[in-house]
C-alpha cells in the first residue's frame, strides 16, 4: 500500500492491533492514533511516514510498539514512559 493514513484510523476505537509495516505510508502519523485507547500492539514500522510521534499516552494497554525504519524526527513524546505496559519499543 502507498499514500497516506487517514485521520479517520481514529474511530477505529475497538482495534486491539495495528500492522502496517513494509508499506509505502508516508505523511505524518495521524494524532488521531492516540484515541485507539484499546490498541495493544502497533506496528508501522518500515514505511516513509515523517514528522514527530504523536501524543500516544492514551495507549494505556499498549504492549508492542514498533516504528522504526521511517523518517521520523524529533525524541520520542515524554508521556511514552507513562505507557507501563508496553513490553518492546521498536
Amino acid at each position: 500500500f502507498d499514500g497516506v493514513l487517514p485521520p479517520q484510523i481514529g474511530k477505529l476505537r475497538f482495534l486491539k492491533s495495528l500492522a502496517l509495516s513494509n508499506n509505502e505510508l508516508s505523511g505524518d502519523l495521524p494524532q488521531n492514533v492516540g484515541l485507539l485507547v484499546y490498541l495493544q500492539y502497533l506496528n508501522m514500522s518500515a514505511n516513509k511516514f515523517s514528522g514527530r510521534v504523536p501524543n500516544i499516552s492514551n495507549l494505556a494497554q499498549l504492549k508492542y510498539l514498533h516504528l522504526s525504519d521511517n523518517d521520523l524526527t524529533g525524541p520520542f513524546p515524554e508521556a511514552i514512559q507513562q505507557l507501563l505496559n508496553v513490553g518492546k519499543l521498536l
